[in-house]
């Protein structure tokens, strides 16, 4: 028996310490924890590993605090072999063994454009895949990414090559977004159920849903204008239950677990609470759960009666783990004439330009889907995409685009 709930650790500071914590999760039995390690990162990746040794029936998702938009940051910019090159000491043991975790890409990364954060955490899963090291990726805010039709973007379209990916890999990636509910599921508007879009988006492209792991939830207190306050969690007085009373540990378990059977256990997602333990300083005092005896023991009654055994991976109805990526185009059998011009279209509404053909080079410029340009010949890069050197479309000198494994395509005007 297992469970789909459990802990978002945060190691820096935790109740009763190592000891009462092992003891917690051979009750409980989940399926996941994540840990974070910041100021004591070490010694919280021996924890993990530790937790790994100890119980066979346990997947780990390592969190590298602090991770906010790694992305995004200037050494890890068009450049996801720098990204594991860095965090290659949370893969492997000192002994040369692998560590067996999950480790966590970023946090909360979101932008207008998707495509390129796609594209990253893309180029990291095949990296890391190559290598059969895990990581877990899209561990957006809550209520992040858009998709809803009142949204100004589809985000989940612009994802389409982490999703792509995710499928290639099978069970070795995994999808951990972070969501948060408002006192009640009624009152948390489009707070919880994201994860639903994007499986949607996965059903549209005739792949296999990633599993997904919700990597932050809990409850946090909503003002008026519908603005989550990063602070108050479930001991925050704001915070109602379902009969507009402060919580208590017992009555905050149990609302994980009503939020957990409606909103997760169909579709065989978990959830890891918000938080166990706490950063130095204190700063997430009202959300910790780890020092509310009457919280863990209802939980793990729960657990012991059942009612948080998750649906198994395998019963969920989806494609074949490996999809077969769709062809690329072929290009003509002689170089394209430079002289002539080309319809390109592309399955987004743009798609980046780069300096040179290798998702790791500069990006100069975007094309806009059936736009028109002379290409002026083709290649393929290392992993064996095919790129296109065009001209035109306002760019400075010339530059380079991806085909995607034929998602792009193009043909004589």
């Amino acid at each position: 028996m297992t469970s789909g709930i459990s802990f978002h650790i945060l190691y820096e500071e935790l109740y009763g310490g190592e000891t009462l914590l092992f003891n917690r999760i051979a009750a409980l039995k989940p399926r996941w924890i994540n840990v974070m390690g910041g100021a004591r990162k070490n010694e919280a990746f021996a924890f993990s590993v530790e937790c790994k040794k100890r119980f066979p029936f346990l997947r780990v998702i390592f969190r590298n605090w602090p991770d906010d938009g790694n992305h995004a940051k200037s050494e890890y910019a068009n450049n996801p072999q720098k990204w594991v090159d860095d965090n290659r000491q949370w893969f492997v043991l000192p002994n040369g063994q692998p560590s067996g975790l999950t480790v966590l890409t970023d946090n909360e990364s979101v932008r207008d454009e998707m495509n390129i954060y796609g594209d990253w955490q893309a180029a990291v899963m095949d990296i890391c895949g190559r290598n059969n090291w895990s990581v877990a990726v899209g561990r957006f805010a809550t209520g992040n990414p858009q998709g809803y039709p009142n949204d100004r973007f589809n985000h989940y379209k612009q994802l389409d090559s982490m999703w792509r990916t995710l499928a290639k890999w099978g069970d070795l990636h995994i999808w951990s977004p972070n969501e948060y509910f408002e006192g009640t599921l009624e009152r948390s508007g489009g707070l919880l159920e994201r994860y639903k879009l994007g499986h949607k988006r996965c059903e549209e492209l005739g792949i296999r849903k990633p599993i997904t792991v919700i990597g932050e939830f809990g409850t946090a207190f909503m003002d008026a204008n519908g603005w989550i306050d990063a602070d108050a969690g479930w001991r925050d007085s704001r915070n109602l239950d379902a009969n507009r009373q402060p919580y208590n540990g017992v009555t905050y378990a149990q609302a994980i677990y009503n939020a957990w059977r409606k909103s997760y256990r169909p579709d065989s997602v978990d959830a890891l609470i918000y938080s166990y333990g706490d950063s130095i300083g204190n700063r997430w005092a009202r959300f910790r759960i780890d020092n509310d005896d009457g919280f863990n023991t209802h939980l793990i009654n729960l657990a012991n009666s059942g009612a948080l055994e998750p649906v198994p991976y395998g019963t969920i109805p989806k494609p074949p783990v490996d999809p077969k990526p769709p062809v690329d185009p072929k290009p003509p059998t002689e170089q394209p004439n430079p002289d002539t011009l080309y319809r390109i279209t592309t399955p987004a509404k743009w798609v980046n330009i780069r300096s040179n053909p290798g998702s790791q080079f500069a990006i100069i410029g975007c094309l806009n889907t059936q736009s028109s340009a002379k290409v002026l010949e083709t290649k393929k890069d290392a992993t064996g995409n095919t790129w296109i050197k065009i001209e035109g479309c306002n760019l400075p000198s010339n530059g380079w685009i991806s085909l995607q494994n034929g998602r792009v395509t193009y043909v004589k005007i």
